[in-house]
């Protein structure tokens, strides 16, 4: 996706270890939806069933994510949810690595929910794989 994004104009603007860390935060933030995958897949009837089960979860965060309304875009109800979203986390991390923004909270956050998520959903797919 970065390839694609650099034909329209996508840069790193803040050198080339924010770059290798751009890259490096969103493979391991990948890391939640691929056990978050392999959770659904030891629990799904069918394999066809694994994408339509992880649509409503991803895309919830996604659409309460900054991914296209600033914070105070949204009803001041909702902000502090939208603040807390890994998603969110995420997203700011990836614009502080590659052009402006704070860099070390998000990304701290965006790992705090990777090495969470992931341990939580890899802790509870393993034990349902051997139960199975």
């Amino acid at each position: 996706l970065t390839a694609v994004g650099f034909l329209f104009g996508f840069r790193f603007d803040q050198g080339p270890v924010a770059a290798l860390g751009f890259v490096a935060l969103a493979v391991a933030f990948g890391f939640i939806w691929a056990w978050l995958a392999v959770r659904i897949g030891l629990t799904a009837r069918q394999p066809e069933s694994i994408g339509s089960a992880m649509n409503g979860p991803v895309l919830m965060l996604f659409f309460l994510s900054v991914g296209f309304v600033p914070v105070d875009g949204f009803p001041g109800v909702v902000q502090p949810i939208v603040r807390i979203n890994p998603m969110s986390c995420a997203v700011n991390a990836l614009i502080g690595l590659s052009s402006q923004g704070p860099v070390l909270v998000p990304v701290l956050q965006t790992m705090a929910w990777v090495v969470g998520l992931s341990a939580l959903l890899a802790f509870d797919a393993i034990r349902r794989f051997r139960a199975g």
